[in-house]
């Protein structure tokens, strides 16, 4: 379905423009246009005709991808943080807040909380042990001049004339494990070694 198509039945279904949108459960986020290629194919039904249309797969041209937010997203974008989450998140149900589906949803959230706790000690770990090991082999650790303390995808690790970056994870590892502290190698340049 071209983005033309899919605004004019939006609009039918919906003159005014003012009903919330989900798309297979979840909430719309944001929009962006691609190539075709980028991130995988996209799929489409030939003439928007269910029933007679071919199922195309491609990658040519462009496409536009709608990107989503699940509640699992949204817990683990803010770290499981239940008193933020708290905060935040609502339910409010027809005829007012109806407790028992409260209590539900917010048995849910605990899950989910829960899960993501366990994830997030998991990859932590297999992170350190990866950020270990570069150090090991001789790497040191260093930021990209002129970038605050605490930013993400600013490290990376150097040894000789080898340099990589460091994933997100891995500058976790360094931001938040409390093994890593930081120094000053010169005047914009900042290093983190081992405590």
């Amino acid at each position: 379905m071209t983005t033309q198509k899919l605004i004019k039945l939006l609009q039918e279904a919906d003159p005014k423009g003012d009903c919330h949108v989900r798309i297979n459960g979840e909430c719309p986020s944001y929009v962006e246009r691609k190539e075709g290629y980028w991130d995988g194919s996209y799929s489409y039904i030939e003439n928007d005709d269910y029933h007679n249309g071919k199922f195309i797969q491609t990658s040519i041209g462009d496409k536009i991808d709608i990107n989503t937010v699940a509640l699992e997203d949204y817990i683990y974008d803010h770290k499981g943080d239940i008193d933020m989450i708290q905060l935040r998140l609502g339910h409010i149900y027809s005829g007012g807040i109806n407790k028992e589906k409260g209590n539900v949803f917010w048995k849910k959230v605990k899950t989910i909380i829960a899960e993501y706790e366990d994830i997030a000690q998991s990859l932590l770990e297999k992170n350190i042990f990866h950020v270990l090991k570069k150090l090991k082999k001789g790497y040191k650790i260093y930021q990209d001049e002129g970038q605050e303390i605490g930013m993400y995808n600013v490290m990376y690790y150097k040894r000789g004339k080898d340099t990589m970056r460091l994933c997100q994870g891995e500058c976790e590892v360094i931001l938040e494990s409390d093994l890593f502290e930081h120094f000053i190698v010169k005047r914009d340049l900042i290093g983190w070694k081992l405590i």
